[in-house]
Formats: C-alpha cells, structure tokens, sequence
C-alpha cells in the first residue's frame, strides 16, 4: 500500500546478507545510543524532538485529484456534480480545500523482510521511539519519529549523525483536495469541520509530544483534543446520511480518528518510554491514515 504520491520508492536490498548488515548495525548504533536514558523519553527530548521546536504545518506540492461523485467533485472540471444527502431546508454550493497535511519522519531502516523490519521497530519503541512501520509494496520502512518542520528533521538527523546513528527523513504527505459540495449550510459546516481538524491534530500532537518529552504532563491537552475531535464527529453524524458513500466514508475516517486518540494511554497508565512510544507512532499514523483517505476519496 502507497500513501501518497510524493512518496518516494527503493528497490529493496540485493541479499538476506546486506538485510543482516542493516539490522546489525541500526541495532548496536540505536542500542549504544539508547544505553542510559533516563526519564519519560529523555533521549528524545533531548536528541529527537529537536530543541528549535516549530510547530507549523510544512509547505508540500498541493496536488488535486478528482473525489468521488457523492463529493460533487469539481477537478476535473468536467466532472458531473451530484448532490450531498438531502434533507429539508435551503441549499447552497461552496468550494472546499482540504489541506496537505505533511510530515518527516526520520527513517532507521527499510527492509524487503517484514520479520527484520519487527526487530527493530520493537527495539525503537522499547526505547520510546514511534517504532511505526510503513510498507509502500516494496519495502517496510522502520519510522523513529514525525517532524511537521522539515528544518527540525534535518537538525534532529543531524544530531543522531554525530552519535553515528544514520536516518533517512521519509516525508508523508497527504497532498491538498478541492472538491464543490452542494448541501445545507450545517452540512457543509459539519463536512469542513472533518477536513479541517485533522491538521490541527497534527500540530497540536506534535507540540504535546514535545512537552511530554520534556517532563510536562500532557494528559488534559489529549483529553482535550479527543474531546475536540468527537464533537466534530457527532456534529457530522447528526447533519448528514451515511446512505452518501462519501458522507459514510467519511464517518468511517472519523470514527477511526476518534477512536485512535481514544486509545492514548494516560501517562498514568503506562511506563514514560511506552507513553513516548505511542504518541509518537499516532502522530505518524494519523498522517498516514489521513493520506490514504484521500487517496481513497480520488480513486
């Protein structure tokens, strides 16, 4: 599976040997780099999370596919428009553009065998790292961490470059949709209300995950942002018909959304690393999801 089209793909490596190789070295570079950690995420706070923090959302190429007809979808521009679900009142048209949401993640290792991948993505979140892993159709790609500034990425690789640990930065992009709706105005309201939050989420997962890093608790900011996010579904639930494939679609993508950040662990509940671990590998994973949505929105 691709998630997105400014993703770039390598051929994967000539032999199980050079595989082995790659493993060896990440581990015992990773492992040396990670011996001594000591409170919640410290080594990310300190190394990882770059201290020059910017949380703004990275410029990407904007990219505007066609959507599905439900959407009413206006590139191209000879697309048959279609109705959003009706209900009684008055309806008007708006164009919408739904932000590119992009991140950078530091890249550990990309591997031909899925098992090697597993390894050290466990060591990565044993460590408090993302440990996320990506698989394009060739390769799985061992994610360490998200940035949304490219300029923090390169720092941060940087620096892991000086303790002789290599990364790749792997960039996620979503790429930007533009499509018309023709529907009630709390329809529309509802509908942009989806598209618009989640790069909000991003920003505001990046900074809470910096803030974690460094000792702060974050547990009310996520509660807060779970609670953001559910209202924004049940608003979309309470305006439009899931009998729309768009519409239900998109309540399918928020149901997960909301879902996924239900599912953060209160620092409480869990170790520091593992509390770092899984708000790094949601950071990630809610970009991906949200790349892979709209790539399924344009086919």
């Amino acid at each position: 599976m691709r998630y997105g089209r400014s993703l770039p793909r390598r051929q994967p490596p000539k032999s199980n040997r050079h595989s082995t190789l790659i493993i060896v070295a990440v581990l015992l570079g990773i492992t040396a780099y990670f011996v001594g950690a000591g409170a919640a995420g410290g080594w990310l706070a300190e190394n990882v999370i770059n201290p020059v923090f910017n949380s703004g959302v990275g410029s990407a190429a904007t990219s505007s596919p066609a959507v599905s007809p439900e959407m009413n979808a206006s590139i191209p521009a000879t697309a048959a428009a279609a109705q959003s679900p009706a209900v009684s009142g008055t309806h008007s048209e708006e164009q919408i553009t739904a932000q590119s949401v992009t991140l950078y993640a530091l890249q550990v290792g990309a591997f031909s065998d899925e098992n090697n991948a597993k390894k050290i993505a466990q060591d990565v979140k044993n460590r408090g790292g993302a440990g996320f892993i990506s698989y394009d159709g060739s390769l799985y790609r061992v994610l360490l961490a998200g940035y949304t500034s490219e300029n923090d990425a390169k720092s941060v690789k940087a620096d892991l470059e000086n303790q002789d640990i290599s990364t790749t930065i792997f960039k996620l992009d979503s790429g930007a949709l533009e499509f018309k709706i023709s529907a009630e105005k709390q329809q529309i309201e509802a509908v942009k209300a989806c598209f618009s939050i989640v790069p909000t989420i991003v920003t505001d997962l990046q900074q809470i995950i910096f803030d974690a890093d460094k000792g702060n608790n974050v547990d009310d900011r996520i509660a807060a942002l779970k609670a953001k996010a559910d209202e924004v579904n049940a608003n979309l639930k309470a305006a439009v018909s899931a009998e729309s494939a768009s519409m239900a679609s998109l309540i399918q993508y928020m149901d997960g959304l909301c879902d996924k950040l239900g599912a953060i662990p209160k620092s409480t509940e869990v170790s520091g690393v593992a509390f770092s671990s899984e708000l790094k590998y949601n950071l990630i994973s809610v970009v991906i999801d949200y790349s892979a949505f709209f790539k399924k929105l344009s086919s």
